[in-house]
């Protein structure tokens, strides 16, 4: 098997070299120099095999890579052959003239269709139009696409790094309270982690499309990570750090005095003035207290109240410290403290 490199577009430099190959092999082989014959076949490569079956049908038209005992023989027997044709030099020439290297990808059909992919990640600027679809940790994923909209840059890296489970403490599996809810920052220009959702300044919206054997929450917070990486370049680590908090304490008597008195389970807010829990357990009264106070510390429960309890707050249930007065009145209070939480930190790139 020779293979030679030959000048298509100059049929004397094919001639040359045919006709020295003859001359060195001895070759008796019939030959024709003529290009329109391949034009009016609109033949993109040779040699070229045609398998018509016995019905006159053309089953495929092929290179000799398919020409081989299993496929001849499938073909003698009458079966059909799956074998991709080959492009004629006029689709080929098509293809090439409307693909352009220098625009995007499979964008308004420059090499194909926009579903023509396996993988693919996208991160944008948010603009306003698009719906905003923001994430403080990776909730589940339905499907295979991961799409998140009107994300800063620290809820970006939380949900890349952070654990997937909330951080706030409505969802029965959360971290609140063992986790610092906000990374902490150790760059030169902190700024660019500063969004605004109204302008969409330094907003984001993130994309991730995977095949469905790989559409887990880990798996896409490892692409996740490598996206934010290869763009931004930020560093992260976790370290265990004393972070302040409010303690929730109950008095010895308040541990007896707010067990419920088993009336029908409720908990209910009446215009922003009276909250009461009935028969619900303390977790309700910390989601109250951190609905409306959720720019501060974490609050942590150390009331050793186990069972369910019943207690109203009266007043404006958004004014903090009325609302720790009130408390304290029943035996519960808040105290400033600090302790151990898991933090994330951001720092710049290596140089």
């Amino acid at each position: 098997f020779f293979l030679i490199g030959v000048d298509f577009d100059s049929l004397k430099g094919i001639r040359s070299v045919f006709e020295a190959l003859t001359e060195k092999y001895k070759m008796q082989l019939p030959i024709c120099y003529d290009n329109s014959k391949l034009n009016l076949f609109d033949v993109s490569a040779v040699p070229r095999f045609i398998w018509v079956d016995n019905k006159g049908i053309i089953q495929a038209i092929t290179t000799d890579e398919f020409l081989n005992d299993e496929n001849i023989g499938r073909f003698l027997e009458g079966k059909f052959l799956n074998l991709p044709s080959l492009q004629s030099q006029a689709l080929r020439d098509s293809i090439q003239r409307n693909f352009s290297t220098s625009k995007p990808f499979l964008v308004k059909g420059n090499g194909g269709n926009d579903t023509n992919f396996i993988f693919r990640s996208i991160l944008t600027n948010w603009d306003i139009a698009t719906p905003p679809n923001p994430q403080s940790f990776l909730w589940p994923v339905e499907g295979t696409q991961l799409f998140m909209s009107a994300m800063d840059l620290k809820a970006l890296y939380l949900t890349a790094y952070a654990d997937t489970v909330a951080t706030y403490p409505l969802h029965d599996d959360n971290n609140y309270g063992r986790f610092w809810p906000q990374p902490i920052l150790e760059t030169k220009d902190s700024s660019k982690f500063s969004g605004e959702f109204f302008t969409g300044k330094n907003m984001y919206a993130y994309s991730s499309i995977v095949p469905a054997n790989l559409a887990s929450r880990r798996n896409f917070q490892h692409i996740l990570r490598n996206d934010l990486s290869s763009y931004f370049g930020y560093q992260v680590r976790f370290e265990k750090r004393r972070m302040p908090c409010w303690l929730v304490i109950a008095s010895k008597p308040a541990r007896k005095s707010l067990l419920t008195k088993n009336g029908p389970s409720s908990h209910a807010l009446f215009q922003f003035l009276n909250y009461r829990i009935i028969n619900r357990p303390v977790n309700d009264l910390i989601i109250a207290i951190w609905g409306q106070n959720q720019e501060k510390p974490p609050f942590i429960d150390e009331t050793g109240i186990t069972q369910n309890i019943d207690i109203t707050i009266p007043g404006l249930i958004t004014d903090f410290e009325l609302v720790r007065a009130e408390l304290k009145k029943q035996g519960i209070l808040l105290i400033k403290s600090r302790r151990k939480m898991k933090v994330m930190i951001i720092s710049d790139p290596d140089d």
